[in-house]
């Protein structure tokens, strides 16, 4: 009977976190949307968006490794209760004040905000599961299905209020939305501490693990006499030349997807509102496609293929908005964010699947850090090039040397998974 109840108590607990797992989605796609559009509208161009982009990418990659080993020893609900009232500083902040400062004040909180939340979330759904013996893939399909939800709810509704009002109310209905996860956020359970003896956590440990990353990328760098040379070793392995390639077509992502809201409301002449729906195209069919990959179809694809599918389809897809340029604005969004909606749910189903097979089977949970450390990375050198490929060298040539990124990354994928022999690394 008490196995029973702790079933049902923990099924009502995955059903609390996946609302409020919507709920901050939807308010924090509210806010990543915003920032670019904001930023324009204070006169300012691709580089100040880069540079917001980039305080957030920086410092979610910064703290996010200290989140989830901080809760793994004092428990995943108050760094998610932080998580929301960072996120709800971050709007409150775009509330009061209008000015680049507050944006990159704002930027940094929310990048806290997601390395917080995101981390151990998707860590509470899977500990949740277990209480009721469920495999990981189960959770984390929900949890997907809840994000994408969220990211595209939020979307449309920036979309429909940016039509009508500013980006005051639109930073107000963020906040508004934030305040609710903070409801949900207070009741969800507690998820079991897994660690086999307490871990005291000191704020000196999570400074010192701070600046032990900053010597050792400074150690990397002094460290190596010949670059190349090191290079050409590192990705002679398998796996890493994996990482390396995936890291390529996450780098070319960012160039991207961090200018492309520029680009609609500079050269296309969109309304803020437009721009919004249109990119909700993007997510919503995400969502749509990640619902089938992890159903059905994703049994009868080869994972090989598919990340190659995903990878050769947005070579073409990132040169669209120029190809297209000709056509009306929303049918070169349409087949623009079909293409990227669809690819992007394609490569989050296969890319770790992919890994694990190349992974040896006693190193996968290092060798799935190894993978997150490189598109991470990519993510982060993307975001502050774009800005500067754009501002130089306009739109076109980010957009180019984004497609040309990820057609290097899929002859490169192409090349390892086709001439391997087994899985090791």
């Amino acid at each position: 009977m008490r196995g029973g109840g702790r079933r049902d108590e923990a099924k009502a607990g995955v059903k609390g976190l996946l609302a409020l797992v919507f709920l901050y989605n939807s308010s924090a796609s509210l806010y990543n949307n915003m920032v670019p559009l904001l930023v324009v509208s204070l006169g300012l161009g691709p580089l100040a968006v880069s540079l917001a982009s980039f305080l957030i990418n920086t410092v979610f990659i910064v703290l996010s490794p200290h989140s989830g080993r901080t809760g793994d020893t004092i428990g995943r609900k108050p760094l998610l209760i932080l998580g929301v009232l960072l996120i709800m500083s971050s709007q409150a902040i775009l509330v009061a004040e209008r000015s680049y400062d507050s944006v990159l004040l704002s930027a940094m909180l929310a990048g806290a905000a997601g390395a917080l939340f995101s981390v151990n979330a998707t860590m509470a759904v899977v500990e949740l599961g277990s209480l009721r013996n469920m495999r990981p893939e189960r959770p984390l399909a929900s949890l997907g299905l809840a994000s994408g939800g969220g990211w595209f709810t939020g979307m449309l509704l920036g979309g429909r209020l940016m039509r009508i009002a500013g980006f005051r109310e639109t930073a107000l209905l963020g906040l508004s939305l934030s305040a609710v996860s903070m409801l949900l956020a207070l009741i969800v359970p507690r998820t079991p501490v897994l660690l086999e003896r307490a871990v005291t956590a000191k704020p000196s440990m999570f400074f010192l693990g701070v600046v032990e990353r900053v010597r050792l990328v400074f150690a990397y760098i002094t460290s190596l006499r010949r670059p190349i040379s090191a290079f050409r070793g590192f990705v002679e392995k398998r796996f890493n030349a994996y990482i390396t390639a995936m890291m390529l077509a996450f780098l070319s992502v960012s160039l991207f997807f961090t200018q492309i809201p520029v680009y609609m409301k500079l050269r296309l002449g969109l309304s803020n509102g437009e721009v919004f729906t249109y990119l909700s195209i993007h997510s919503g069919v995400s969502t749509l496609t990640f619902t089938a990959l992890y159903g059905a179809v994703a049994s009868m694809v080869s994972m090989d293929k598919l990340l190659e599918a995903a990878l050769a389809v947005r070579a073409v897809a990132f040169t669209l908005p120029l190809l297209l340029s000709s056509l009306s604005p929303i049918l070169m969004s349409l087949a623009t964010f079909i293409a990227t909606g669809a690819t992007w749910s394609m490569i989050s189903v296969s890319m770790n699947s992919v890994a694990l097979e190349l992974a040896e089977p006693a190193r996968r949970g290092e060798k799935i850090g190894q993978l997150n450390s490189a598109t991470s990375l990519g993510i982060l050198l993307g975001s502050i090039l774009s800005g500067v490929i754009a501002d130089t060298l306009g739109f076109a040539a980010d957009f180019l040397a984004a497609s040309a990124l990820m057609a290097l990354s899929f002859l490169a994928v192409s090349r390892i998974l086709g001439g391997r022999s087994g899985g090791s690394s």
